[in-house]
C-alpha cells in the first residue's frame, strides 16, 4: 500500500518538490516558514505500517545542493539519528 498525501498535510505544506517516496518515508521540498527568508524547507513523512504518519520539518538547505545520492544520504541519516534519539527517551 503506498502513502498518499493527505488534504491537511498538503494544506500545511504545498508541495513544491518531491524529493523522494519510499515504503517508510516520504521527502518534500516545501516553503520555508512565513516571515522565514530561507527559501525552502525539507518535510518528512514517516508513515510505518499499522502506524500513524509523523511530519518533521528539516530546514537543511544544504541538501539542495547534494547529487541525489548524496541526498539519500543525508536523508537516512537524518531519519536513523531521528529513530535512535526516539527510542533513547523510551
Amino acid at each position: 500500500m503506498q502513502f498518499s498525501i493527505t488534504d491537511k498535510i498538503q494544506e500545511a505544506f504545498p508541495i513544491r518538490k518531491t524529493i523522494l517516496e519510499t515504503v517508510l518515508y516520504s521527502v518534500y521540498l516545501v516553503p520555508a516558514a512565513e516571515g522565514s527568508q530561507e527559501g525552502d524547507d525539507i518535510l518528512l513523512i514517516e508513515h510505518p505500517p499499522a502506524q500513524e504518519p509523523t511530519t518533521c520539518i528539516w530546514s537543511n538547505k544544504n541538501l539542495l545542493k547534494l547529487t541525489k545520492t548524496e541526498m539519500i544520504r543525508e536523508i537516512t541519516d537524518f531519519i536513523h539519528d531521528r529513530t535512535s534519539q526516539d527510542h533513547k527517551k523510551n
